[in-house]
């Protein structure tokens, strides 16, 4: 197996507890990556360090040329701490990804830090780490501006 590492930061106006919990919600993806159906919890628990668990089907349906298809993948979500939380997943071409997520307040703003750890075939890697470094950077470039208008608007309902 091959690895490879990559990290993302972004910066949201936004209150960094509402940034944390929409991040830990992974149905909320849909407003981020346009293939994602759903995400169903399907089991929680506690892992031997003592951290509580969610393990998550999710169910996407990408394009491949002009065919859309469904692919089920199983991630766990592991609590680490305040505003800090890890997903695994096993995806395509036999890779594993780890990301690390980290919220924080930044100067009246939310900074938002993800860490991304492939293993992967050494045939696969370089493309399981482009592919998700193209997806993630999307997302990314996505998430202020989400984040900035759902929390405009839960303000606005107040």
């Amino acid at each position: 197996m091959a690895q490879a590492t990559f990290e993302l930061a972004t910066l949201a106006a936004v209150d960094a507890d509402f940034a944390y919990r929409f991040l830990l919600d992974p149905n909320n993806r849909r407003h981020l990556q346009p293939e994602f159906v759903q995400a169903e919890l399907v089991r929680t628990g506690t892992n031997a360090c003592g951290q509580i668990f969610q393990d998550y089907r999710i169910t996407e349906r990408p394009r491949l040329a002009f065919v859309r298809y469904h692919v089920n993948v199983w991630s766990r979500l592991v609590f680490n701490g305040p505003y800090e939380y890890t997903t695994d997943m096993n995806t395509a071409l036999g890779a594993h990804l780890s990301h690390h997520i980290l919220v924080d307040r930044d100067e009246g703003a939310t900074r938002i830090v993800e860490e991304v750890h492939i293993d992967a075939p050494w045939l696969t890697i370089s493309i399981v780490r482009r592919q998700a470094y193209l997806e993630h950077r999307r997302k990314f470039d996505r998430l202020p501006g989400v984040l900035e208008a759902l929390y405009r608007s839960r303000e606005g309902g107040r």
